[in-house]
């Protein structure tokens, strides 16, 4: 548990309730052959892919994961040597050149838009990795994932289908809180957390030639960088899976409520624990204090083992606080506007009384 000095790089951890309980022993499942999983990072983000595979490898032994650095080679070697971990190999932009879509994204973005040069990635690193004979299947994850259970069943189901989909699993009910109705504007599924077979490449194809396209945050426009397009993808193709089982990518949009998992609002059962929580999202949904609170004590630990120099929740709550106090300094400032307004719009009643009283004639005075 956070605090208690122990040791939990040794054994797996499944949150239930904001309770980590370590699981050692095996009967975890056999990991699908063939598998790759992937992530895309900036140089600063290497502690976030590493962590990211040491949990995965927790549950899935010997899973291979490969980072691909949106960033130059010297950059990263300039924040120290790269990671020499078994089953973790890193790729850079360069690396992808020799398909004309990624380069094309690679001519669109990169020095431009860091951050659509990442989104807009995803699929053209997916259809690199499965072009390996050696891979059958390729996962995507963003590097601020965390494994908490096997993900045999989900990973299953690539036999079946060609693309494996997450939905966001909001809740949508109005009277409740307005603001959970933003799934309309950024999509019905996570990028985050993108699984396909081989037989998926016209997919991933049609994916990486849409965010070639366009890949903005203009919801009023239809688009949502990457994630939009996945929600037209059960529609244009055969074999794509809409994967139910809420266990799986609980980002902050949910976290408190599948944490606590009060069964009056979260149709779960008690027994069930996340298989994958996404540290992403984490706004006021999130309380701190709060149920998520030792799950993303015992995150920022792992991180910081891997060489991030400061507490990813240390940093959260700073800026928790500093938003607060902008919150704060712009309520003050709107009260002074609407003070001031209200004496202007009193002047005015006053200016147009004179002006009606000096405006009458002489005869009407008397």
């Amino acid at each position: 548990m956070p605090g208690d000095g122990s040791n939990r790089i040794a054994g797996r951890l499944i949150y239930h309730d904001g309770v980590p309980t370590s699981r050692t022993g095996s009967g975890l499942g056999v990991m699908i052959k063939k598998t790759v999983f992937c992530t895309i990072i900036t140089p600063d983000y290497m502690p976030f892919a590493l962590a990211l595979h040491e949990s995965l490898g927790e549950w899935h032994p010997g899973a291979r994961m490969v980072a691909l650095v949106a960033g130059e080679e010297g950059e990263v070697k300039g924040r120290g040597s790269l990671p020499e971990r078994a089953n973790f190999s890193v790729l850079f932009a360069s690396d992808l050149h020799g398909d004309v879509k990624n380069e094309a994204i690679f001519r669109k973005y990169y020095g431009h838009d860091a951050d659509a040069f990442r989104w807009a990635s995803k699929p053209g690193l997916m259809r690199h990795l499965l072009r390996d004979q050696d891979n059958e299947n390729v996962v995507f994850c963003d590097p601020d994932i965390l494994f908490t259970a096997s993900c045999n069943e989900l990973l299953g189901c690539l036999g079946e289908f060609r693309l494996a989909l997450t939905p966001h699993h909001h809740w949508i009910d109005p009277a409740e809180d307005a603001k959970r109705l933003r799934v309309y504007r950024t999509g019905f599924f996570n990028a985050g957390f993108v699984a396909a077979s081989a037989e998926a490449d016209p997919i991933l194809e049609w994916w990486q030639e849409s965010c070639a396209t366009a890949c903005d945050r203009e919801s009023h426009h239809g688009l949502y960088v990457d994630q939009r397009y996945l929600d037209v993808m059960p529609f244009l193709f055969d074999g794509v899976k809409v994967v139910h089982d809420s266990r799986y990518n609980v980002g902050g949009w949910r976290m408190d409520r599948f944490l606590t998992a009060r069964p009056d609002v979260w149709p779960l059962p008690q027994e069930h624990a996340a298989a994958f929580l996404h540290f992403t999202s984490l706004d006021e949904r999130v309380a701190l204090p709060g149920p998520a609170e030792r799950v993303l004590a015992d995150y920022s630990a792992r991180l910081q083992r891997h060489g991030l120099p400061y507490s990813f929740l240390d940093r959260l709550k700073e800026k928790r606080a500093a938003e607060a106090s902008e919150c704060r300094a712009l309520a003050r400032q709107q009260s002074h506007l609407l003070t001031r307004l209200r004496g202007l719009l009193r002047l005015g009643t006053r200016w147009r009384h004179l002006r009606g009283a000096c405006s009458l004639r002489p005869a009407q005075l008397d």
